[in-house]
């Protein structure tokens, strides 16, 4: 299994608009991609509550390395990337990965 994180930082416009609005669409889309994105066992995106650089998190968790790319290209996964890309000012990315258990 591989775990995939992206720690993500808003725009300043974001972050002084309030960025639940952004966590909550954000966090809408991927609720819908387990089952429907080819690999992904599970993905949640949530407000970071510990302070920092980063705003928010995506977790991620998929069956095998080459599901990422996979992933990336697939529809629900550029809808989310189109709108975020005006939200999101930068990111980092992790993937490792995970014997099952």
């Amino acid at each position: 299994m591989v775990r995939h994180m992206l720690f993500v930082a808003y725009t300043e416009e974001v972050r002084e608009k309030g960025a639940e609005e952004a966590t909550e669409a954000i966090s809408g889309i991927f609720a819908e991609m387990p089952g429907k994105v080819p690999g992904l066992r599970k993905a949640e995106y949530g407000k970071n509550i510990s302070g920092g650089k980063y705003d928010a998190c995506l977790y991620s968790e998929f069956d095998k390395p080459e599901d990422i790319p996979a992933y990336r290209l697939h529809p629900l996964h550029v809808k989310l990337a189109n709108l975020a890309d005006a939200w999101v000012e930068s990111n980092a990315c992790v993937d490792y990965i995970v014997e099952d258990q």
